[in-house]
């Protein structure tokens, strides 16, 4: 629902949902915003595997446009995302983007977890044990490692010439234990600049 807010209608941006093995209510979970944002453009796939990967590559082969979003179904998208999306992409040698990833906590955390932020240069955050990356407010490089699953962007041409996320190492009934991810995908791009 965050991202479909933020969506003008006049956007070719798709929505694409990967079901991929669930036995829980997703169906009804993506009919709701389905639902109550009809000017979207939503696209609703179940595949049978299990396993991020192996949804994620599902959706990278759905995937009409240039440009492939990767988000997590529990994250809330903020109001300047798809902006901030636009803008690192109209610069040709943008090849991965990703963006800050902060916790929302229901309750306050608790004080040992404050002690396990990793800071650099006195701006940067990360707690690599939640995923979370806060680079601060300005736009820079980052080492692909940084760009977190979670908010993973990266040009579809790229993601295809590195072979995606990796998930066709093991055999299929082990892809759901796959844990290559986005880490392996960052390191071949790392390597080539």
């Amino acid at each position: 629902a965050s991202l479909a807010t933020i969506i003008p209608s006049s956007s070719p941006v798709d929505i694409i949902i990967v079901d991929n093995g669930s036995t829980d209510d997703t169906l009804s979970t993506y009919l709701t915003p389905k639902t109550e944002f009809p000017k979207n453009n939503w696209r609703y796939f179940c595949d049978k595997t299990p396993g991020l990967l192996t949804g994620r590559h599902r959706g990278a082969m759905e995937a009409k446009g240039e440009v492939l979003a990767f988000l997590d179904d529990d994250i809330i998208i903020t109001t300047t995302w798809l902006d901030a999306l636009q803008e690192a992409f109209a610069d040709p040698k943008v090849v991965l983007a990703g963006g800050p990833v902060r916790p929302l906590f229901r309750a306050p955390p608790p004080a040992w977890l404050n002690g396990m932020w990793i800071e650099f240069e006195g701006q940067m955050h990360v707690l690599g044990e939640l995923a979370l990356i806060d680079f601060g407010a300005v736009i820079r490089s980052v080492d692909p490692l940084y760009v977190g699953g979670c908010n993973f962007s990266i040009r579809k041409s790229a993601f295809n010439q590195f072979g995606g996320f990796h998930p066709d190492l093991l055999p299929e009934p082990l892809l759901r234990f796959c844990g290559d991810g986005e880490t392996g995908l960052a390191l071949k791009l790392r390597q080539q600049g």
